[in-house]
C-alpha cells in the first residue's frame, strides 16, 4: 500500500510537469522520432506522434503511457514480492532509492525510457515465478525488447540479465533447451543490431525544450 502512495505521489507532481509544458528531457526524450529520417530511439516517439494525430494531446498521451508503464513495473515487483518469502532485505529493496521508489526520491530522474526494459525484464521475472513460461511469452518478451531497444539503446545493456533468467526456465524445465538457444542468439543478435545503430546514427534533437500543451 505504501508503495501505491508513493507512486500516486510522484505520478501528480511529474502531472504538474505536464501541465506547465512537460520536461525537457523526461518529456522530450520520448518524443525523439523517424520524421526526418531513422535514427536512435525514434520508434516510440513515432507511436506515439501517431497517436496524437487522432486529436490526443502529444504531452498528455507521454504522461498516460509513462505512469501506465510505471503502474505495471510496480504491479509486476509486487506480485514478485508477494509470491516469494518475504523479509526485511526485501523492503530494503523496494523503497530503495535505485529501484521502485526512484522517481519518488529524485524527481528529475524518474520517467527515462529505461522503464520499458525494466518493466519487461519484472514480467519474465514473475513469469518465470509462478512458473507460467512459454514459448509464446518468451517469443513476445524478445519482441518487446527489440522495440524498446529501438527507443533506447540503454536496453542492451539488460542483456545479462534476460540471458540469465531464459536460463533459469530452461533449467526448471519450464523451457526445452533447444528454445533456449534460439532466444538467446535473438537476444545477442537484437543487442548486436542495436549497438551497431547506436554508433552508426546519430541522436538528433527534433524537438524543442519547451513544449505547448494541445
Amino acid at each position: 500500500m505504501m508503495v501505491w502512495l508513493f507512486f500516486g505521489l510522484f505520478s501528480l507532481r511529474y502531472g504538474q510537469e505536464i501541465f506547465n509544458g512537460g520536461s525537457g528531457w523526461k518529456t522530450g526524450d520520448w518524443l525523439i522520432n523517424y520524421s526526418d529520417g531513422f535514427i536512435r530511439r525514434g520508434f516510440l516517439g513515432s507511436l506515439v506522434y501517431w497517436i496524437s494525430g487522432f486529436g490526443i494531446s502529444l504531452l498528455w498521451l507521454v504522461y498516460l503511457m509513462q505512469v501506465s508503464i510505471y503502474a505495471l513495473m510496480f504491479s509486476f515487483v509486487l506480485k514478485l514480492y508477494k509470491s516469494t518469502d518475504r523479509s526485511l532485505y526485501w523492503l530494503l529493496i523496494l523503497f530503495s532509492p535505485a529501484f521502485l521508489l526512484f522517481p519518488f526520491y529524485d524527481f528529475k530522474g524518474g520517467f527515462r525510457k529505461e522503464i520499458l526494459v525494466l518493466t519487461l525484464f519484472a514480467f519474465f521475472s514473475l513469469s518465470y515465478a509462478q512458473a507460467s513460461v512459454s514459448n509464446a511469452k518468451v517469443t513476445w518478451v524478445v519482441v518487446f525488447y527489440f522495440l524498446a531497444g529501438l527507443s533506447h539503446e540503454v536496453t542492451i545493456f539488460v542483456l545479462p540479465f534476460f540471458l540469465y533468467m531464459l536460463w533459469q526456465n530452461v533449467e526448471t524445465n519450464q523451457l526445452e533447451k533447444k528454445y533456449g538457444i534460439i532466444f538467446s542468439i535473438a537476444l545477442i543478435a537484437i543487442s548486436f543490431s542495436l549497438l551497431l545503430i547506436s554508433y552508426v546514427l546519430k541522436v538528433r534533437k527534433l524537438l524543442p525544450q519547451s513544449f505547448v500543451i494541445h
